[in-house]
Order: structure tokens, then sequence, then C-alpha cells
């Protein structure tokens, strides 16, 4: 189920429909858990990160009735502190952006 919803969104993502990327990353994130964070998971919410700014110009939130708020931290965490930072500078001017995928 992770698989499929998984690589989907890197299909989409090929053929630059992204808004269908998000909805299956998404989907990833939002499986049912018995409270434990998988590996597909942490990378589908590293490419929900880089989806969702490319679409949307933001990260969008997970709506809490369908993930657990602790599972939610812990993708945050495990999703690793790169991609946070993305997520603050993508607002900021072209320049500054640029300098910051540059480094």
């Amino acid at each position: 189920y992770l698989g499929y919803y998984y690589y989907a969104g890197h299909v989409c993502c090929v053929i630059k429909n992204f808004r269908g990327a998000f909805d299956n990353f998404l989907n990833v994130l939002t499986a049912p858990t018995e409270g434990c964070v998988s590996k597909i998971q942490v990378y589908a919410y590293q490419r929900y990160v880089i989806v969702s700014l490319l679409e949307f110009g933001e990260v969008k939130t997970i709506p809490k009735q369908e993930i657990a708020p602790k599972l939610s931290s812990k993708l945050a965490e495990a999703g690793g502190a790169a991609y946070s930072s993305l997520k603050h500078q993508f607002n900021k001017s072209a320049e500054e952006f640029q300098k910051y995928i540059d480094k």
C-alpha cells in the first residue's frame, strides 16, 4: 500500500503532475499505523515538502484528524533539518534562495 502510493507520487512528479504527486504522498503519510513511522513515510514526507512548495508555494499542513499528532512530530524529526530549513528559505527572495541552494 505505502510503496504503491510512494511510487505513484514519483511517477506524477516525472510527468510534472505535482497535484497528483501531492495527493499520493499525502496518502502515504495518512495511512493507518501502529504509532511508528516507516522509512517509506519518512521519504514520502521529504517529497511531500518539496512537491507542496512547488504546487502551492508553501508546505500544506496535514489535517490533524487524518494523522496522529505524535506521528506528525516523528515525521518532521525524521524528515531532517534540511527540509525544515528549505521550507523557511523558500519564501525569501530568489537571490537568497539560490544562495541557500548553492551551499
